[in-house]
């Protein structure tokens, strides 16, 4: 309930007269069918059920301020009684608030949602996150996710740029970390950029980051903290009208500290310890690892035709319990092949592991998906969706698996023209 007075403080804090107000409604209803929602290696049951998605892209702006403010909810039901763990009410709500003067801006960054972990922890092309696991045992479990962020940054003449900012994530589960494999966690993170305007199609820039990341689990009977710093050059370039590249290049080095409860003490006097219902030694362990990390990206905006790429390499934080080396593809392709007819493919593989390695946690992941869309009317139209997921996962009690899930969508979308004034 605190977490979300931070984002009614938002929503409050709207312009009052403000000079535009607009909302759209966006509204998915359909039958879905997978061959394994579960991802379970051993245990391939299929499922078949509806689904209904509701969103309202809303805005209100004057001249200098500006709040956006997106909610959605998603429902799914189950035709067999045996799959009530599959059915979901996720619920989510981002807003972003801007301020401009002459020369700066201020922005706060903020969201909430309680989803259930087939909506978390697998994602798909283009959906932005970079911190899904993969791991979706118990499926009746759900994840809540707090996140706010500020942001200022001024402009130093006509081609500088300086700009701080800084996030802070707080993710909780329903279920024990001891039967799924995924534990809790908190995350800061700030950074601070300088950025230059070279040409008309140029600008560059340097950037430094620092990083906390803390999880503690009871049921796991493990804490794991971690500290990251680093930097990075950037650079941007417009290539045409339709077509921008970006890159950036960096390296980031982290201290983690991983302890484990005693229970115990070994004839040599050593303590004996207890992770995840295994008895391991040592107790404590620290260390440090440098990662160099860095990211290419393509993005074309055209009339019929849009596209993303990227290619990267981070370090994240992750349910898993710790900071991950991620290097993933994410690669998304939208085209209007007539004039009602418009297709999607998309693209995601990742492969994450602990960045110092101290517990042997690490997934390789793909998810692939092809969408048709046909435009009835303004408003309506109708859609079959297709995606494949693949994850081959070994989780925090050490035990490697491999699961396959094919998922198959149809049904029709409803986009309002928006409500303005």
């Amino acid at each position: 309930m605190r977490k979300l007075l931070w984002l009614s403080l938002l929503v409050v804090s709207a312009p009052v007269q403000a000079d535009v107000f607009e909302a759209i409604p966006i509204l998915e209803v359909g039958a879905l069918h997978e061959t394994n929602p579960r991802l379970d290696e051993d245990d391939e049951d299929d499922a078949t059920g509806l689904v209904l998605d509701g969103r309202l892209n809303m805005q209100w702006a004057t001249a200098r301020t500006s709040l956006d403010l997106k909610p959605r909810a998603r429902f799914s039901w189950y035709a067999d009684g045996d799959d009530d763990d599959l059915e979901d009410e996720d619920f989510w709500i981002d807003s972003l608030l801007s301020h401009q003067t002459a020369l700066s801006e201020y922005t706060l960054d903020a969201g909430y949602s309680t989803v259930g972990v087939r909506s978390s922890e697998v994602e798909s092309a283009g959906d932005g996150g970079g911190t899904g696991s993969g791991n979706v045992r118990r499926a009746d479990d759900s994840r809540q996710t707090f996140r706010i962020g500020p942001g200022w940054s001024r402009r130093l003449g006509a081609r500088n740029l300086f700009s701080l900012s800084g996030t802070y994530t707080d993710v909780d589960f329903d279920k024990d970390t001891l039967q799924t494999g995924r534990l809790p966690y908190e995350y800061w993170d700030g950074r601070a950029a300088f950025q230059r305007t070279l040409n008309q199609k140029t600008d560059a820039g340097i950037q430094l980051e620092l990083s906390r990341f803390e999880s503690s689990a009871s049921g796991a009977s493990i804490d794991n903290t971690s500290d990251t710093y680093g930097g990075s050059v950037f650079g941007n370039y417009r290539f045409n009208e339709t077509l921008t590249g970006s890159a950036y290049f960096g390296a980031r080095a982290t201290d983690v500290e991983l302890e484990r409860q005693q229970v115990g003490t070994l004839p040599d006097g050593s303590p004996l310890c207890l992770s995840a219902g295994i008895f391991v030694v040592p107790c404590k362990e620290n260390t440090d690892d440098t990662n160099f990390v860095g990211s290419a990206s393509l993005r074309k905006e055209a009339k019929r035709t849009n596209f993303d790429l990227s290619v990267s390499r981070a370090v994240t934080p992750n349910s898993n319990g710790g900071e991950q080396v991620r290097d993933s593809i994410d690669a998304v392709v939208s085209r209007q092949l007539t004039q009602k007819l418009t297709g999607r493919v998309g693209l995601l593989y990742f492969s994450q592991e602990d960045v110092a390695d101290l517990t042997s946690r690490s997934s390789d992941y793909i998810s692939a998906n092809v969408r048709l869309s046909w435009q009835l009317a303004r408003e309506w139209s109708v859609f079959g969706a297709y995606r494949f997921v693949n994850d081959d996962d070994e989780n925090l009690n050490g035990f490697n698996e491999d699961a396959t899930n094919h998922y198959f969508f149809v049904g029709a979308r409803y986009k309002g023209r928006g409500w303005r004034r």
